[in-house]
């Protein structure tokens, strides 16, 4: 069985600090132009989405705000930021407080208790694969596409199968987190795959093989295979010396974009 098949091999109970890859209950929005005809009333059930007036535009400003309504959606969604990111300013109030020489117990305690401190944690929503169109769900539910991350359904933490959306995070305040709606967190090697397909999305770098590539540092590449996969894919193996292994590289047999391409129109 694949790994992203396998629940066990993603979750693990929520436990201690809010982490990277924790899967919570959460408000997700998306802002956009125009009027919302529906009254702002609570969702009732999970996944269920309503539209909400922010403001109108009000005239006589210069530069006018546009009128403004809201996609808000109540359901599961996952914390992206490192967990370093998350605990930045708590680490740095405890250092501070261990400097000036409060006892790191103590300091630790105190910084606790500040709800100022890392106050914004994104999340990005977690959508079921209706919600997209069939000729990507495989590319989706198998880790290999941009702006995606794939959840497997879990009887266990009672998670249906679905898929992160990179591409719609929201931020939200940190007492939105309590213990009652974090369902469970990533384990390490999900993790690993999270920050991956973080990075894949946006900064266009695929870090899925930096640990093999990593290994290969110093042996010889002694033979390439390259095998076509889908349409426009290409699969290249490349075995190293002294029987050290395979790397295994997935990409576009397209020859690379001219450096200046299309730009959206403004």
């Amino acid at each position: 069985m694949p790994w992203f098949d396998d629940d066990r091999e993603y979750f693990q109970d929520a436990a201690g600090a809010l982490r990277q890859g924790d899967l919570v209950l959460a408000p997700t929005v998306i802002l956009e132009p125009g009027e919302s005809e529906a009254p702002g009333v609570s969702p009732v059930g999970l996944g269920e989405e309503r539209s909400v007036q922010v403001w109108k535009a009000t005239r006589h400003l210069l530069p006018e705000a546009p009128t403004l309504k809201a996609r808000v959606r109540w359901d599961l969604a996952m914390v992206i930021p490192h967990d370093c990111a998350l605990e930045k300013e708590f680490n740095e109030r405890v250092g501070e407080l261990v400097r000036n020489g409060t006892p790191e117990e103590v300091a630790i305690r105190e910084a606790s208790g500040d709800c100022t401190l890392d106050r914004l944690v994104a999340v990005a929503p977690i959508r079921a694969y209706e919600e997209t169109t069939p000729k990507r769900r495989e590319g989706i539910r198998t880790g290999q596409r941009h702006g995606t991350f794939p959840v497997p359904g879990s009887s266990a933490y009672c998670i249906e199968p679905g898929w992160v959306d990179l591409t719609a995070p929201t931020t939200l305040d940190r007492n939105f987190f309590s213990s009652n709606f974090r369902l469970a967190s990533l384990t390490d090697r999900a993790a690993d795959y999270l920050r991956a397909s973080l990075a894949r999305h946006w900064a266009y770098r695929d870090l899925t093989r930096a640990d093999e590539i990593s290994r290969a540092i110093g042996r010889t590449i002694v033979d390439i295979k390259a095998a076509p996969m889908a349409k426009d894919k290409l699969r290249l193996e490349l075995f190293l010396d002294g029987g050290a292994g395979t790397i295994t590289l997935d990409g576009s047999s397209k020859p690379a974009p001219p450096q200046r391409s299309a730009k959206r129109s403004p």
